[in-house]
């Protein structure tokens, strides 16, 4: 598995974001990291991630990743792990966007 010049956008940084994010870091690849929420857990390990390399993105950001993804590797199926637990604007902000999260 080479991953050094991967891209990886992780979405949610709880405990698998977290690991994801570690191992993908230990491997060399680029992470983006996103969470819609500011609980002192999230903000603590943002920024940890970030001092390991990972790169904080934006809620516009995720999206236009998303978009140049889709272009990259056009219908292919996009898996956002725990969306059952994404806040209904998001939900609603993804499928404007082209998701099919229901």
């Amino acid at each position: 598995m080479y991953l050094k010049r991967d891209k990886f956008l992780i979405v949610g940084i709880s405990k698998s974001g977290i690991s994801s994010t570690e191992f993908l870091l230990s491997k060399g690849a680029k992470c983006y990291v996103y969470d819609d929420y500011d609980t002192q857990t999230v903000i603590s390990e943002s920024k940890r991630l970030e001092e390991m390399g990972a790169v904080k993105v934006v809620r516009e950001e995720v999206f236009d990743i998303l978009k140049e993804i889709k272009e990259l590797i056009p219908n292919t199926p996009i898996v956002l792990h725990g969306a059952s637990t994404v806040i209904p604007e998001l939900v609603e902000l993804c499928n404007n966007n082209g998701g099919e999260i229901p």
